[in-house]
């Protein structure tokens, strides 16, 4: 404190400090669809943790590689980020893994905090598909997020039918021609995978792709279009999955 005679005044100094968040843990970084270890270039991912950022409740980033001061690199490089949440206490960001990486190999994924730091080594494989699910209303059961031709939604009050061409999506399926770079979204016409053939397993039986490769318009997005056989087995519980057995899900017929 300063006393100052001329005025009766008395003049307070005060210091300021910055106080930097606690240190990001990283607890996992996984598939964004199947939750599975991992990641493959261009993919959706999702990262676990603690400290990771000050948002509360869910907030879209909007593909942005800085949100709030936080940021999310892989192999030094600066990724997209989507969705930023911190639910009580449960925290996740999901981002796009680098298309540009090479695989097989293991990379350094970071988190900057505003300023504080948080690192991982992470696996990563050429392809890890995994499929999107949903839980429909009035089931516990997670199904395959898949299209009807009519845009609607495959479940159990919504099966799909023998004969019919279906929309699956999911992520991890690995480059494409032409090749997206990170934050490219799908074109039009769309990119196809360039790991081919695709199959799609439906109960015991191969079902192969029509078309696989970037959903148009999105962003880490991969789309998946096969035909249902015309002997399928009917059900509200058909397993589907991809040829790799990374990932499974169920599905309505």
């Amino acid at each position: 404190y300063l006393y100052d005679d001329s005025n009766n005044d008395i003049l307070m100094q005060i210091r300021l400090a910055s106080v930097s968040p606690s240190q990001p843990s990283i607890s996992a970084v996984v598939n964004a669809a199947s939750y599975q270890a991992g990641m493959s270039p261009g993919m959706l991912a999702t990262l676990f943790g603690t400290n990771l950022s000050p948002v509360v409740g869910v907030e879209s980033a909007g593909g942005a590689t800085s949100y709030k001061g936080v940021s999310i690199s892989v192999d030094n490089l600066l990724v997209p980020l989507f969705t930023v949440a911190n639910v009580n206490g449960a925290e996740q960001i999901n981002f796009q893994v680098s298309a540009e990486l090479t695989a097989p190999g293991t990379m350094q994924v970071q988190i900057n905090n505003n300023g504080s730091i948080g690192t991982v080594n992470v696996p990563i494989t050429a392809v890890q598909p995994g499929i999107f699910e949903y839980v429909p209303a009035g089931t516990a059961l997670s199904y395959a997020a898949i299209m009807k031709p009519d845009g609607s939604v495959v479940g159990p009050s919504n099966p799909a039918t023998r004969g019919s061409t279906v929309v699956m999506f999911l992520t991890g399926l690995g480059p494409t021609s032409p090749f997206l770079a990170t934050g490219q979204p799908g074109p039009v016409p769309p990119a196809t995978t360039i790991y081919q053939p695709v199959v799609v397993g439906l109960n015991s039986g191969a079902v192969p792709a029509v078309f696989s490769g970037a959903a148009p318009y999105f962003i880490g997005l991969d789309q998946v279009n096969f035909q249902i056989p015309a002997n399928a087995s009917v059900g509200s519980n058909i397993t589907d999955r991809k040829s790799t057995r990374l990932n499974s899900s169920h599905l309505g017929i």
